[in-house]
């Protein structure tokens, strides 16, 4: 039961305005939103010529356009709930490609519709969820030359080609509360995705055609629970079957494991509480349509991929206690050993492909939160290490850092807030990541600085909420992807009034 409308305008030419509806009537909901954003992308880089002069530019070709309506009918009656979803997106961008190899004429245009049916189910002993869904999603992209060229078009050759994706998936889980300390799962999904290609710029040009993928799953799971006062210990097996059918103008490939898998936990304490978990699986992950087959300028999939398999263990421990506010504290300890794992490198020409390599995966996460009485003050602080090993025969690379995987990285927010107001400061950062397998060249390390206001204005029949954001306050310079630089120092307004 609520209505609202709300504008946001921002550097870069960032424009955003939405709209949402919703009303409940007995037994039925019904909601629906809509968003249309722009945004120019003119912003400001710095970069090197072959002089090693540092020179300065605006982003060309980075533009961003999109459009999204979502609905929602939803029914609930006593145990019974359903709700139908659909969604459509649309979206128009430029991609100005690297620093040194500029695409001033390459854009991406997308559409993707997704419709999505849940049911579920709860009695005192029987809980079933059931989910059926189907989404269209194409993309076409294009670099392709004007009668009258405005800037130099660079090294880039032209191409024009669309790709289409047809998704389908069906999942059941059911839980059943056997005893007082047992509990039963048993579920399965089932997907089907269909793939095709085409070039628009030459018709008779070799490409993928058609491929499609089957896959299934399936698991029973059951959970050992035992309280004693208040020591609490749960044990948890569970045995997963995964299949995967493959076929396309060069590949027919079935592929199936078997992944068991076994959580312990166990706490002591209620409200305030210290806990440790361990656990340990079997993994398998088929390979993805663009790891097997996207095609782009430098970009090119691997049809003959094998499916990762892998071995995870994992043990954490925490706590939870209250003082003047609520702590709650967690560290994990993992490592995961990957057959065949998928990683694309930089290869020869600057062409970016996929391979498969053995690896090995290891590190830690620690999370602190905090909440005070009310919410007035809130402290998250999250850090991660890890290790990620090629374990790949060749002397070059065993042992060396996988590319593009941060050894450190962290984030933290603090939150401050009153009874019609509240401000957030968010600290994001990443430690240097090698892109090159040998380790031979690095990114440096980057850490981003973000802060945001938020104010209500209730009146009779609306409340007005106002909103003020910088975005990347210390204007650092820095790269996810090696000479693709990102906007510096930003910032945003908006506001949105909303009718209860």
């Amino acid at each position: 039961n609520i209505q609202s409308i709300g504008g946001e305008t921002g550097a870069f030419g960032y424009k955003k305005w939405q709209a949402a509806f919703g009303r409940t009537f007995g037994s039925i909901d019904i909601s629906a939103s809509l968003h249309k954003l722009d945004s120019d992308g003119l912003y400001r880089y710095h970069y090197f010529d072959p002089t090693s002069d540092e020179l300065s530019a605006r982003r060309q070709n980075a533009d961003l356009h999109s459009k999204s309506l979502f609905g929602r009918l939803g029914y609930s009656k006593r145990a019974h709930n359903a709700a139908l979803k659909v969604q459509s997106f649309s979206s128009d961008r430029g991609t100005p490609g690297k620093v040194y190899y500029w695409t001033p004429y390459a854009r991406i245009q997308s559409q993707r519709q997704t419709a999505t049916v849940n049911y579920s189910f709860e009695s005192e002993k029987v809980h079933v969820n059931a989910n059926a869904g189907t989404s269209v999603y194409q993309s076409e992209n294009q670099n392709l030359r004007p009668h009258i060229e405005e800037a130099p078009f660079g090294p880039t050759p032209e191409f024009h080609f669309q790709n289409d994706l047809a998704f389908h998936n069906f999942s059941t889980a059911i839980e059943h509360r056997t005893r007082s300390w047992l509990t039963t799962f048993i579920g399965y999904d089932v997907n089907s995705v269909a793939y095709k290609d085409r070039s628009m710029l030459v018709e008779d040009a070799p490409s993928i055609g058609t491929a499609k993928d089957h896959a299934f799953g399936g698991f029973i799971k059951q959970e050992f629970s035992h309280r004693l006062n208040s020591f609490r210990l749960n044990v948890t097996p569970v045995l997963r079957y995964d299949e995967a059918k493959l076929n396309s103008l060069s590949q027919h490939r079935f592929e199936r494991q078997w992944n068991p898998g076994l959580r312990l936990f166990a706490a002591h304490g209620l409200a305030q509480n210290v806990y440790v978990r361990a656990e340990a699986n079997r993994g398998f992950r088929m390979p993805t349509f663009a790891d097997l087959f996207y095609q782009d300028f430098r970009v090119q999939g691997k049809p003959d991929l094998a499916p990762e398999k892998s071995i995870n263990s994992e043990i954490g421990i925490g706590a939870q206690f209250r003082a003047w506010a609520v702590f709650h504290f967690d560290a994990s300890f993992y490592r995961n050993k990957i057959d065949d794992m998928i990683v694309w490198r930089l290869g020869s020409f600057e062409f970016f492909r996929p391979y498969n390599t053995d690896a090995e995966l290891s590190g830690s996460e620690y999370s602190l939160l905090l909440q005070s009485p009310e919410n007035r003050v809130g402290l998250d602080l999250h850090y991660s290490q890890l290790r990620a090993l090629n374990k790949n025969d060749n002397v070059t690379l065993h042992n060396k850092m996988l590319p593009y995987r941060p050894h450190h990285s962290y984030k933290a927010n603090i939150r401050l807030a009153g009874k019609h107001w509240q401000t957030t400061a968010g600290l994001r950062g990443f430690g240097r990541r090698f892109i090159t397998e040998a380790n031979t060249k690095s990114m440096p390390a980057y850490a981003v600085l973000d802060w945001s206001f938020e104010w209500t204005l209730p009146l009779k029949y609306f409340k007005v909420q106002w909103r003020a954001a910088i975005l990347n306050i210390l204007d650092e310079r820095y790269e996810i992807m090696r000479d693709m630089p990102l906007p510096g120092r930003e910032w945003r307004v908006g506001v949105t009034i909303r009718h209860q």
